[in-house]
């Protein structure tokens, strides 16, 4: 076992001063230096006498080994010393692993927790995800098929013109948005009907003897048939443009029914027109 300073605890060589006390302590030569000025041990501050005589030398042979085992004495306890603060802090270290250890594994566990429940919530939406595509395309299907449904139900609707033509639902848009709708077709107006009736002449009779009519005839009484004839064709006249506005003011669909009751009036006016000569002659008769 080697011999260390009782104040720096530095090992001694062979080469090495060694100074010791007459309290059986031991020193290295630079602390002995620094130390020994004011006389007094640095371990133990014990005073420090004059150099020993030779006779006193003998004493300190025997005590040397004392001096050994003192000196081994003091080595074990400083090695104690380190080996409990070692184990003390061995200790500290693996309390606060276990710590760190514990608190890392609670963590581990909720993060895994937490992955499974995302994990089950990704399933989820992707399932929903799944059934709310298929609903989307149902839908739209259902969407597409009802257009095409309404669109040939409209393309396929016609009704008859008053000539006995069908007539289809996309011609009559097109015609009735356009802003000379009757002169372009061949359904001709109640207007153009009433100018054509003006231009033909009136039917006048004019008796004659050998039908046995009046003898006694005048021009005066035909101006007076010219007047009444007149009137009747401008009361037509009136009427159709009385006529006019509203049929402007009815709606689109109801146009064609319009002509038709047109149509109708203007048949039943002319056979009237035709049958009141045939009376004015039987009164002339």
């Amino acid at each position: 076992m080697m011999i260390h300073c009782n104040y720096c605890w530095k090992e001694f060589i062979v080469k090495d001063n060694c100074y010791i006390t007459s309290c059986l302590h031991c020193f290295c030569e630079p602390c002995a230096m620094q130390q020994f000025k004011d006389r007094m041990c640095p371990k133990c501050d014990s005073a420090l006498t004059n150099k020993y005589e030779p006779n006193y030398l003998f004493e300190i042979a025997e005590k040397s080994v004392d001096f050994w085992t003192y000196q081994n004495k003091l080595y074990l306890e400083c090695e104690s010393k380190k080996l409990e603060y070692t184990q003390d802090y061995y200790l500290k270290l693996k309390d606060t692993f276990m710590k760190t250890s514990e608190e890392y594994e609670s963590k581990l566990d909720n993060l895994k927790k937490q992955i499974t429940i995302l994990k089950k919530d990704s399933d989820n939406d992707k399932k929903e995800i799944v059934e709310l595509s298929e609903k989307c395309a149902e839908k739209t299907s259902m969407f597409t098929t009802s257009n095409q449904q309404k669109g040939f139900m409209m393309g396929s609707s016609s009704f008859k013109s008053p000539g006995g033509v069908s007539i289809g639902n996309s011609y009559i848009q097109s015609q009735l948005k356009s802003p000379i709708l009757f002169q372009k077709s061949n359904i001709t107006t109640t207007s153009n009907q009433f100018q054509q009736q003006r231009a033909r002449p009136n039917p006048t009779v004019i008796p004659s003897p050998a039908l046995g009519g009046d003898k006694s005839f005048n021009s005066n009484n035909l101006n007076n048939r010219y007047v009444v004839g007149r009137s009747q064709r401008v009361g037509a006249d009136q009427q159709n443009s009385s006529l006019s506005p509203s049929f402007k003011s009815n709606s689109n669909s109801d146009k064609f029914s319009f002509i038709r009751n047109q149509q109708q009036q203007q048949q039943q006016q002319q056979q009237q027109q035709q049958q009141t000569p045939i009376a004015n002659r039987r009164t002339t008769s």
